[in-house]
């Protein structure tokens, strides 16, 4: 009961866009890839994801996308001082969030230094809150911390 293999078809793999032309062609021209698609990123805590990725409309005004004030560039410079090695450390989803929180406090700081009255309180709150989605962090570096930018901010008005 021998039986004869069936013959297999070998077929090479195609590239997009290569169908029509001639192998010389194909030589002249670039082919061009199709990256493979991006992994998803792991998603957080449904309370901490929808919190933190959705700005509400009224995050969306404090913080034009297209520009940024010179002094909302100076505000974020001070605030990501001596931070580079820890946010460098910190997972690819924890880092864009961080970054994100960081340009909102950035804004609202913005807003705080534009009024008759600067509330310095109000200020080192915000930064304390940012600082303290850093894991590992323990509060008096945090404090400490908070209470040099705070200092450095003030003397933008």
């Amino acid at each position: 009961m021998d039986a004869v293999p069936k013959e297999q078809k070998i077929t090479e793999p195609k590239i997009q866009g290569a169908e029509s032309l001639s192998p010389l062609a194909e030589q002249e021209r670039p082919l061009e890839i199709v990256p493979p698609e991006a992994p998803a990123l792991p998603s957080a805590p449904p309370a901490v994801a929808s919190d933190l990725l959705t700005p509400s409309p009224q995050e969306a005004v404090l913080m034009p996308a297209s520009s940024k004030s010179q002094l909302e560039k100076e505000i974020e410079d001070v605030l990501a001082e001596d931070l580079e090695k820890l946010y460098w450390e910190l997972p690819e989803p924890e880092r864009f969030i961080f970054k994100y929180k960081g340009e909102e406090t950035a804004s609202k700081i913005r807003l705080l230094l534009g009024e008759t009255v600067v509330r310095a309180q109000e200020i080192f709150r915000l930064i304390v809150e940012w600082l303290k989605l850093l894991p590992g962090v323990n509060n008096f570096f945090i404090e400490q911390e908070a209470k040099i930018k705070t200092d450095k901010l003030l003397k933008f008005r």
